[in-house]
């Protein structure tokens, strides 16, 4: 496992995600799509404060 910054490329080494009992549905529905045949590159879990992205989480397959 790898967990880097988006916008700096450093690593993190120490995170604590809290997610809503809808947001882990979410992201579990979108992690079996990233592992479906359907070939899903990437997902991303996106909080929005008004047209901005306010966080952000992208998950990848290592290859």
């Amino acid at each position: 496992m790898k967990m880097t910054d988006f916008e700096t490329r450093r690593d993190l080494k120490d995170v604590e995600i809290e997610l809503t009992r809808e947001e882990a549905e979410e992201m579990l529905d979108y992690l079996r799509c990233l592992l479906s045949s359907r070939g899903v590159p990437r997902i991303y879990l996106t909080q929005l404060h008004g047209q901005a992205v306010e966080r952000e989480l992208s998950v990848v397959l290592a290859p």
